[in-house]
């Protein structure tokens, strides 16, 4: 059990670069559910552009968790990992995020692994529920959920297919794996899809899997794209990164000044954004972004508020219902691609057991790609 409550052992795990302004916020929301928080801060190579000479946050994230640490961490639960720490001398990560997501879940000691990036947030009420649930839960199972994506402010919600297909999660309709089931022996093998086996080899998602939105309507809230210069920088990292299905292309500021219909605009993600009552994010977010937000970033999120009332109905509804059709479309065909990817994790999993790391990793890098 937790510290110095009834809560079971939930040990957070966190990989973080240039996490502001979420990161005290973030770390605040959850501390008291938390057993330990283990944090994975810095870059890959392929996110240089974003980082210091040395692989880390640009704004000071690395120093701010210290100093929440010092001075917000009366039950010694923050744990701190870099690449340093793992053996990378130059400050930088290899890979693209596993081995941020290894580093962090080979420290953790308790009884579930909750990932949690560090743009994402639960409302404190559906955290409680989340965790009476994983009280009463069967050993190995991962636990899914859905969330709501927002757009440069908590008013802008994203729909799409991007956050629909598999190729994001790996799971289809949107939803995210974060929660597994831990104890000794548990392996983080890959963080793109999120997998997990147990102590047996056991990937935990292949053997029970539990969703949380559709048990409890509760839904994680995700600001990805948070300001201009933070989309900037995502945009310009996964255009390093070799995924076939994604082909987002950046506009420049002066570009997007100058866009007509505001509410027709693609962010980039293949998505679509839509206008929402602000009472769907959490408030916390809105305090957030009205301290931090920048003001060319508010002039965008307003031109697109105002653009909404006049935008043409019809060519709305006509884009959702292309965006179900393209959505059913896509994960009809998911089943074959991971029917294709079990053959795969089952050998994955006899070479594991052999202790043939190198054709391990090559063959779940190959799962990952058809996932």
């Amino acid at each position: 059990m937790n510290k110095n409550t009834s809560f079971p052992r939930i040990s957070f795990g966190i990989i973080v670069l240039n996490g502001e302004p979420f990161t005290r916020y973030n770390l605040r929301n959850i501390y008291k559910f938390a057993y330990e928080i283990v944090i994975a801060e810095g870059a890959s190579l392929k996110a240089a552009h974003m980082s210091t000479s040395d692989g880390h946050s640009i704004d000071k994230t690395l120093e701010i968790i210290r100093e929440f640490q010092d001075n917000e961490d009366p039950e010694n639960k923050i744990k701190i990992v870099t690449a340093e720490d793992e053996g990378y001398p130059n400050g930088f990560w290899p890979g693209e995020k596993d081995q941020q997501s290894q580093a962090y879940a080979k420290r953790c000691t308790g009884d579930f692994l909750w990932q949690l990036d560090i743009d994402e947030f639960y409302d404190e009420n559906d955290i409680e529920k989340i965790v009476k649930l994983l009280a009463k839960t069967e050993k190995d199972t991962c636990f899914t959920i859905a969330a709501h994506n927002y757009f440069l402010s908590p008013q802008i919600k994203q729909i799409g297919s991007y956050f629909n297909h598999p190729c994001f999660q790996g799971e289809p309709w949107g939803r995210f794996r974060r929660i597994f089931s831990w104890g000794d022996g548990y392996q983080y093998i890959a963080h793109r899809p999120p997998t997990v086996i147990n102590a047996h080899g056991t990937i935990i998602h292949k053997f029970r899997k539990l969703d949380i939105t559709s048990s409890l309507g509760i839904y994680m809230h995700h600001y990805s794209v948070f300001s201009i210069k933070n989309w900037t920088e995502k945009l310009q990292y996964y255009r390093n990164q070799e995924w076939s299905y994604d082909q987002r292309n950046g506009l420049s500021i002066s570009d997007l000044l100058n866009q007509k219909k505001w509410s027709q605009i693609s962010n980039q993600y293949n998505t679509f954004n839509t206008l929402e009552n602000s009472k769907k994010s959490i408030e916390m977010i809105n305090k957030i972004y009205e301290k931090h937000s920048d003001e060319d970033t508010k002039l965008i999120v307003n031109s697109i508020i105002q653009e909404f009332p006049n935008t043409n109905l019809i060519a709305n509804i006509n884009f959702l219902i292309m965006f179900k059709v393209d959505a059913i479309f896509r994960n009809a065909f998911h089943p074959f691609r991971k029917l294709i990817s079990k053959i795969f994790l089952i050998v994955d999993k006899i070479l594991f057991e052999l202790g043939i790391r190198e054709s391990m990793n090559e063959l779940r890098q190959r799962s990952n790609k058809l996932n």
